[in-house]
């Protein structure tokens, strides 16, 4: 009796320390067709690109969602914005101003002073949960979006 439940034991632990994770993980090919699915779902003309990375159509823009099946529970998305007609450090106050008055995001301007990035980077307890929140992401990324144009132009 008691080599069985020793067995039964040794069976248990295996299965939680080896088994069942590995059953857990998932692959960058599984989160591109999550993703995939939601967007193409929603009609946003996703593609997979070099990367391997996720690039959508939202209002007539490209977003980016980062693929990243290292830390599944990361979520992140990025709104690459043309600043190559302002001054570099026009384009930084204004990253500044929008980080400043904005929630969640982070704007920050490449050193090549022509592109700036408003990302959203979101921990989840289940990688599908960005889909409940994705719309409230769009408006994140569009509020410090107009944050940004307010300075910019100012």
């Amino acid at each position: 009796m008691k080599r069985t439940v020793k067995i039964i034991v040794l069976a248990i632990v295996f299965g939680i320390f080896f088994v069942f994770p590995a059953a857990a993980q998932k692959t960058k090919s599984d989160f591109q067709k999550m993703y995939m699915t939601f967007l193409n779902q929603k009609k946003y003309s996703p593609v997979i690109d070099d990367d391997g990375d996720i690039v959508f159509n939202y209002n007539g823009d490209n977003y980016i969602i980062i693929v990243n099946e290292k830390n599944p529970q990361l979520f992140e998305m990025f709104y690459p914005l043309n600043v190559s007609n302002y001054p570099m450090q026009k384009a930084v106050n204004a990253a500044n101003f929008a980080n400043r008055n904005s929630d969640v995001v982070t704007v920050y301007v490449l050193p090549d002073g022509k592109t700036a990035i408003i990302s959203v980077g979101l921990l989840l307890l289940k990688p599908k949960d960005f889909q409940t929140l994705f719309p409230k992401i769009l408006g994140l990324i569009d509020d410090a979006l107009e944050n940004f144009k307010k300075e910019i132009w100012n």
